[in-house]
């Protein structure tokens, strides 16, 4: 049974998570049996986006099945998405991709893939789309997939980037969504995100960033949603995003926001949502969410569906 992958706009995950969260492992020799019944169609709503994928997420693959994976993509390069969460993979498995010419979406989270691999990976010149979640991805790596000449999002939420990572990723002229979640870049590296003209949704939970950052970023005018929780933001960070009148989200829970800096956000009439809970024993939630789903929705129906994106 062929199965259609429905996801809703992925351009505001609170934090970073696989295509198929908590679900357990599928067998090896069923997935790499006949890949033909593993095809499916991948909507990505929101911002758009079709692709025919090719899901092999928890599969338990190790390396020597990718030069496998990439013979069988390149004897069929409709194939542009491929997901492979969630297994056995290193530097070794990204080497026997980085010649596919077709590939524009690609999932490798939760692996064990480092620099290598991630230079490798920056080797396939058709990627738009690329989630590399929880592997063990340096600053050289970053500075790699960073070069992607297309590149329109990235979640590379749970590495070790660093602030030279953050660097290379905001000189970044294609990509508009980032995830970069917890990868030490300081407030050093988000402030770098200022300049940055393209990305209109950025995501920097628990980075250590501070007020002087978050002014910073508050200049920014390309900027439509910013998360910045998990975080050490103070009232003079919360003002100076309060007089930013091009954010529409503002995701900054868990850091130590007092009342004045809550009563500027809520003050603001272009937010839709400032989510400020748990700072300081404050609890406040700007307005009502108007996109509460923000998640990925699959569905294992037969046959092309049509997308849900409400």
């Amino acid at each position: 049974m062929r199965k259609t992958i429905l996801l809703t706009s992925l351009i505001s995950l609170f934090i970073s998570a696989p295509l198929f969260a908590n679900q357990p492992a599928r067998s090896h020799t069923a997935c790499i049996a006949n890949f033909d019944d593993n095809i499916g169609t991948l909507y990505i709503c929101g911002f758009g986006g079709k692709f025919k994928v090719l899901s092999l997420d928890r599969c338990e693959l190790d390396d020597s099945d990718i030069p496998r994976v990439a013979d069988y993509l390149a004897k069929h390069p409709r194939i542009n998405a491929l997901d492979l969460g969630q297994n056995n993979l290193t530097d070794a498995g990204m080497a026997a991709l980085s010649t596919n010419k077709n590939l524009a979406w690609l999932n490798v989270s939760y692996n064990q893939i480092g620099d290598k691999g991630a230079a490798d990976i920056a080797k396939i010149p058709t990627i738009t789309n690329l989630e590399i979640i929880a592997n063990h991805v340096g600053k050289d790596g970053a500075a790699a997939i960073a070069k992607l000449p297309l590149l329109h999002y990235l979640d590379i939420g749970r590495n070790n980037i660093g602030t030279e990572g953050a660097y290379a990723i905001a000189k970044n002229a294609t990509l508009a969504i980032l995830y970069i979640d917890s990868n030490r870049i300081g407030s050093k590296g988000a402030a770098a995100f200022a300049n940055n003209t393209s990305i209109t949704h950025l995501y920097l939970a628990d980075n250590q960033v501070d007020d002087e950052a978050v002014i910073a970023l508050a200049q920014n005018i390309h900027l439509t949603e910013l998360g910045v929780q998990y975080n050490n933001i103070h009232n003079e960070g919360a003002i100076a995003l309060a007089n930013n009148s091009t954010l529409r989200w503002i995701y900054a829970y868990n850091n130590h926001i007092g009342p004045t800096g809550i009563a500027a956000l809520d003050n603001n009439t272009t937010l839709i949502e400032a989510n400020t809970l748990d700072n300081d024993g404050s609890t406040m939630q700007k307005r009502v969410e108007k996109i509460k789903l923000r998640k990925p929705r699959v569905s294992s129906d037969a046959g092309e569906v049509t997308p849900i994106c409400s």
